[in-house]
């Protein structure tokens, strides 16, 4: 595998007016917002890179995945919409049940923050005598599900019904 360093790069027009009256709050707004875009584009090349000019040439942990056959990612079934009311927690579970041991202490459940609240959430509560928080630690700002921590990516499907085979969690 080889490693290619990428630069992303962001250009903004301030007028002559603007940085002589309130500079450093115009600069401390536009390195915040700047920060923001510079993030959701190397989420995005992380994880839904393609291979293309789009994605710096990138082609991301979904797509790898996604390539290779096997329960590392739960996606919609070929020929149909993505359907996240099919998904369970038997589903999720498979997924750690074939982890490799010596990936145990890195390993992380990525899926979008809409769908772990509006799936995992949504199951977790289903079941009789546990709550949401007893199982997934929700009660603080890193959940976790069945020991895993869950990392919320804003990039990956983030609506009910989205494209066939795109991967719901990874």
């Amino acid at each position: 595998a080889e490693v290619l360093a990428k630069k992303l790069a962001i250009l903004t027009y301030v007028s002559s007016e603007l940085a002589e009256d309130s500079i450093i709050d115009v600069g401390a707004m536009l390195a915040e917002d700047m920060a923001w875009k510079v993030s959701l584009q190397e989420d995005a090349a992380v994880f839904l890179g393609d291979g293309t000019a789009t994605y710096g040439s990138i082609t991301g942990i979904l797509a790898a995945v996604n390539s290779v056959a096997g329960p590392g990612k739960i996606s919609a079934a070929a020929g149909s919409a993505a359907n996240w009311t099919a998904v369970t927690l038997a589903n999720l579970r498979s997924m750690t049940g074939v982890l490799p041991t010596y990936a145990e202490a890195n390993a992380k459940f990525y899926c979008s923050k809409n769908f772990y609240h509006s799936v995992v959430a949504a199951k977790l509560d289903a079941l009789s005598g546990n709550g949401f928080n007893d199982i997934a630690n929700a009660s603080t700002n890193n959940p976790t599900l069945f020991g895993y921590p869950v990392v919320f990516v804003q990039g990956m499907t983030n609506t009910a019904a989205g494209t066939t085979a795109t991967p719901l969690v990874a």
